[in-house]
């Protein structure tokens, strides 16, 4: 079952100049969060969590990359002590969103359905990229789902599941085979 009162926010990047700052890789490219004041935890899981509140904003560096000054971080040997650490976000922090949108963490163990009723699996992960893309499995066959209009057609968090349309061509990759070496 997923951590229901954290979720994974992003990624602190490498240090940016002498003062502190670093590049902050948020998941959610369209978020809206990043500003001072916000609170993220560095572990989701302790009671110990250690805290870190944006001070400042320097800009963005790209699609979903922020320039972060946390307080009391002010010098580049602490913004490198941070490593590549993960970030997690409160849920209370969150907005409720829409019938047809989701928090990764949610739609763990969702299953996923085609639009005539055949059971595809259980989503296992979501992995992040251009666009968002469901894993699948029924411990025989994965499949990789983009999370395209075209392709998940509905979702119903009440029943727990994804309806989908497979695209033309796209095929499971069967769990049970062997992979194969060049060793004899």
């Amino acid at each position: 079952m997923p951590d229901q009162e954290h979720l994974a926010f992003g990624v602190i990047g490498r240090p940016r100049g002498l003062k502190g700052q670093v590049y902050l890789n948020v998941y959610n490219v369209d978020s809206k969060r990043i500003q001072p004041g916000l609170v993220l935890s560095l572990d989701k899981f302790s009671e110990g969590a250690r805290y870190l509140t944006i001070r400042a904003l320097g800009g963005t560096a790209g699609k979903g990359r922020y320039i972060v000054h946390f307080e009391g971080i002010d010098s580049r040997q602490a913004a490198e002590d941070l490593g590549r650490a993960n970030v997690y976000l409160d849920r209370a922090e969150l907005d409720e969103v829409d019938a047809n949108s989701f928090y990764h963490a949610d739609v763990v163990g969702y299953t996923v359905r085609t639009e005539s009723g055949a059971v595809l699996g259980e989503v296992r992960s979501v992995v992040v990229g251009g666009h968002d893309i469901l894993v699948v499995s029924d411990q025989v066959n994965e499949w990789m789902l983009p999370v395209l209009s075209e392709v998940v057609t509905s979702v119903d968090h009440e029943a727990r599941c994804f309806h989908v349309t497979l695209p033309e061509g796209l095929e499971p990759h069967n769990l049970a085979s062997a992979p194969r070496t060049d060793e004899g």
